[in-house]
Formats: C-alpha cells, structure tokens, sequence
C-alpha cells in the first residue's frame, strides 16, 4: 500500500479499480485527475471494509484460509486474502511476488463448470483444467458479470465449492445492483449453499457461498 501511485501505471488492472469506484460514487466523468486524491481514499476505505468481510464470512465458517481455496482475479489492492494462505489466481500479480507460489499468474474461467487457467501464447489462448488440490473458488466485488460466467456451474457439478460475495458502503451507488447481482445468481444454485446478508454501521456485505463437504 507504498506504493498507490505506482499502481495508477498498471492500467488494466486500474482502469477495473476505477471503474469500481465510478460506479459506487455515481461518476460519469472520465477524466481520473479530476479525481486521483478521492479514488485513492476511496479504495483505501474499501480495504478496510475488506477487513470486515473477511470477518463476516468467519462468522459463517467458511473454510478459505487454505491453498485449496483460491481468490479469483484481484490484486494488491482489493485481495482480501493476502495476509492469509490462501492460493490467488490473478493477472494483476503486480505487486504480490512476496507471495511465492500461491501466486498463479493466469486468468480463471470456469468452462461449463471446470475450473481452467488461460494463457495468451503466440498462438492463441492456452487452456489448462485446473487439476489439482484447489477445489473451493471465492471472488468478492466482481469487477463484472463476465468475471463469474459459469459459477453457479462450478456449485451445480457438486465436486467444487464457490464463495461470491459483494461489499461496500451503504452510502454507495451501486450497493442494489451488487446486491441484485448476488440474489440472482443464488436463484442458478441447486442447493447446498449458504446466503448470507449484513450491515455493520455503514458497511455492508452479502455471500452465497457452498455449504457442503469438499469433496477433492
């Protein structure tokens, strides 16, 4: 967190992050100097909030503490799981190298709900089922619907465990459309699962996570 303005270079990656913080502010202006100082505040805030979500699911007992589990596509500035053993798969691995191997440095996509990484090669992507111990998936605050294509499929197969979650402040714009997105994606679940939704002062947070045994 040294290094904010360092990460404003990283422009896919931040081009997402401001996104997220247009959206909660209902900002159509897209000039970013207009507002660098407030984005950076902004996303200092949300890692606190960060924080608290972590607690939330605690509270639930989910089981992500671990390298079975992987955080999907979030980097230094919205992992809520970097203090923690849990796997990350991510192209936003700036920043992360002192995480060594639980770093893997591709992008995820659940294909018809098997869990592979993709690679760009000279010749096109690459695709790798993902075949090891990871069998729990958890993203918070997608960056867009895209990002959970075919999760409620990973659920539905039963061998896999899936954790999506949405927070913020109560104060944000978009705080009915996250929530809209989780309820819609818990009505694609078959059963088995865990929906959960709190305030704490001004935060709030909301998951639809697997509620069964891992079965890899």
């Amino acid at each position: 967190m040294n290094n904010l303005d360092e990460i404003i270079t990283n422009l896919e990656y931040t081009k997402k992050l401001i996104n997220q913080y247009k959206q909660a502010n209902g900002i159509v202006d897209n000039k970013i100097t207009n507002y660098l100082k407030e984005y950076k505040e902004f996303f200092i805030k949300r890692k606190e909030i960060g924080k608290n979500y972590i607690k939330f699911l605690d509270s639930l007992r989910f089981d992500y503490k671990n390298l079975d589990t992987a955080e999907i596509g979030k980097g230094i500035f919205d992992s809520v799981v970097i203090e923690y053993p849990t796997t990350i798969i991510t192209p936003y691995y700036e920043y992360l190298d002192n995480l060594g191997s639980r770093v893997i440095k591709r992008e995820f996509a659940s294909l018809e709900g098997i869990p592979a990484l993709l690679e760009e090669t000279e010749i096109g992507n690459k695709v790798t089922e993902i075949k090891n111990s990871i069998n729990t998936f958890m993203i918070q605050n997608p960056y867009s619907i895209y990002d959970i294509e075919s999760w409620d499929k990973l659920h539905n197969r039963t061998k896999y465990n899936i954790l999506l979650g949405v927070y913020g402040s109560n104060f944000d714009k978009d705080k009915e459309d996250k929530i809209k997105l989780i309820k819609e994606f818990k009505e694609k679940l078959n059963n088995e699962f865990i929906s959960m939704y709190e305030t704490n002062n001004d935060e709030y947070y909301y998951i639809v996570g697997s509620n069964r045994k891992k079965l890899i």
